[in-house]
């Protein structure tokens, strides 16, 4: 059996994965990319290490049970030092992560490197943006708070709204049929453990599919965006981080973590206009612009399934656009453009 392009499916891996660059992949004139994704893929990386040592700090003091889970953050910004400033950069790192994530796709997306060699780097870096929301999502749970359950109890409806599946996936998000102690068990056994662990392993596995990418087609990436083959200075990666740090801890004074609501029991009902947090404002506003009865299926079904069919049609790009035409460039922009405005509209109305 071939692979596209008229390669067997063992040299086609082999070309995706480095497994056919032995002799090239240790050549220190592909150590560093030197492009735009390159130093965007650092800024994430080092951003998610904050998120990891900063999170590991607050589990020291959050209890993950329904009683104690909102005491324990309350308590953790009126008694402990900086502990209210702590929170405020894991809250804002997150933010940033994510955006740095969407920001690596979207460099992707304009130079095309997600075809010609770059299919499997593509494909990794959606799963990466994939966990860097469940991440999100998960940590939105925790305070327990009536806003954080009226999150789960809306991203459990949606859940519920994907075809075939949905039942199964929202009774194994909520733990049953309603919220509960396993909700807030597997929220936190998601947000400290299973995403991080699977992102460290997708993103390790994406950074070996890129360097075998840049070898394979010469040095730096194949798009207009790379800005040469030279090796970054350790200097430059300590000015990088350098403004990392302070781009974080300025977000952090300037936007502490809101209240983290009020206490209430699972079982008390969802507070008017709660929807999901603000990472989610684009869906939010997505699904109230939606009618309520579109092509046969509800609301909410019809836009799970309208951005499954987005999703898959993003994994396959790599095969529909194999020469990497420019209109998708267009397309991207406009994409972008979508997002930010529903993301307004959820925000603002």
């Amino acid at each position: 059996m071939s692979a596209p392009g008229g390669l067997g499916a063992r040299a086609w891996v082999g070309e995706r994965t480095g497994a056919a660059l032995r002799e090239r992949v240790f050549d220190p004139r592909y150590r560093g990319l030197g492009s735009i994704e390159a130093w965007l893929a650092s800024a994430a990386m080092m951003s998610f290490v904050v998120l990891a040592l900063s999170g590991a700090l607050l589990a020291l003091h959050y209890q993950p049970s329904m009683e104690q889970a909102y005491g324990s953050l309350r308590g953790l910004d009126a008694a402990v030092p900086f502990g209210r400033l702590l929170r405020a950069i894991h809250a804002q790192g997150a933010v940033l992560f994510v955006g740095i994530l969407v920001a690596v796709l979207f460099v992707r997306l304009l130079g095309r490197t997600y075809c010609q060699g770059g299919e499997l780097v593509w494909l990794a870096g959606l799963v990466v943006c994939g966990l860097g929301l469940g991440i999100w999502l998960t940590g939105s749970v925790l305070p327990w708070s009536l806003e954080a359950q009226a999150h789960a109890r809306v991203s459990a409806g949606l859940l519920g709204e994907i075809p075939w599946l949905g039942a199964w996936l929202r009774r194994a998000w909520l733990g049953g049929t309603d919220l509960g102690p396993a909700t807030l068990a597997r929220a936190y056994a998601l947000h400290v453990c299973v995403l991080p662990l699977a992102l460290v392993l997708v993103g390790a596995a994406q950074a070996v599919f890129r360097w075998a990418s840049a070898a394979r087609t010469g040095l730096g990436s194949a798009s207009g965006l790379a800005t040469g083959g030279a090796e970054r200075r350790p200097g430059k990666t300590a000015l990088l981080g350098t403004a990392l740090l302070l781009l974080l801890l300025g977000l952090a004074l300037l936007l502490p973590p809101t209240a983290t609501g009020t206490a209430g029991a699972s079982n008390e009902p969802t507070p008017v206009g709660a929807g999901p947090s603000w990472c989610f404002a684009w869906l939010d506003a997505l699904v109230r612009l939606t009618p309520a009865k579109l092509l046969g299926l509800s609301g909410p079904g019809s836009v799970v399934v309208a951005l499954g069919l987005l999703v898959l049609l993003a994994a396959l790009l790599p095969w529909l656009d194999r020469r990497g035409s420019r209109s998708i460039i267009v397309v991207g922009c406009g994409a972008l453009a979508a997002l930010l405005g529903l993301s307004a509209y959820g925000l603002l109305v």
